[in-house]
């Protein structure tokens, strides 16, 4: 008897496996295709952003490095965060463009990205002033307003 209902057992549950192995390719698919169609136009802008935060952490790292101090994994998780919100908020700035129908010109999910490299951007050239003592951004400040002044005295 007990033979004949493990064996009924045994048979339920592969029709049941295999009725839900179906329905589950099925929402696989539907799910994958949904991600697809919706990171296409943004993947770039992630992508980007990412190599930002990776360089900026690799910076962060060389100027503890030689300030002489030791490299703390507590600081290192500002990373993950930095990955997790700053991807979200890309995201975030992609679905108000879609949901509230804004034009294609208008460079929302651009704009959003543009101030995070802003922000990555300067965090790096604060990095790379304590590594080599010189600031990138002063430099190209100083450039600007020294061809500005030439071009006014012409």
């Amino acid at each position: 008897m007990k033979l004949k209902l493990t064996m009924l057992l045994n048979k339920i549950s592969l029709i049941a496996l295999k009725l839900i192995g179906k329905w589950w390719d099925e929402a696989l698919i539907l799910v994958g295709s949904y991600c697809v169609a919706f990171f296409t136009p943004i993947w770039k802008f992630l992508a980007g952003v990412c190599l930002l935060i990776v360089a900026d952490m690799v910076m962060a790292i060389a100027a503890t490095k030689k300030s002489g101090k030791e490299v703390k994994s507590r600081k290192m998780t500002r990373t993950v965060w930095k990955l997790i919100v700053y991807g979200l908020l890309i995201v975030v700035a992609h679905t108000i463009k879609g949901m509230f129908n804004f034009p294609p010109t208008w460079p929302i999910v651009e704009g959003v990205t543009g101030l995070i490299a802003t922000i990555e951007l300067k965090s790096m050239d604060e990095n790379f002033k304590l590594i080599s003592g010189q600031s990138v951004f002063k430099q190209l400040i100083n450039l600007v307003n020294k061809k500005t002044e030439n071009e006014d005295k012409t």
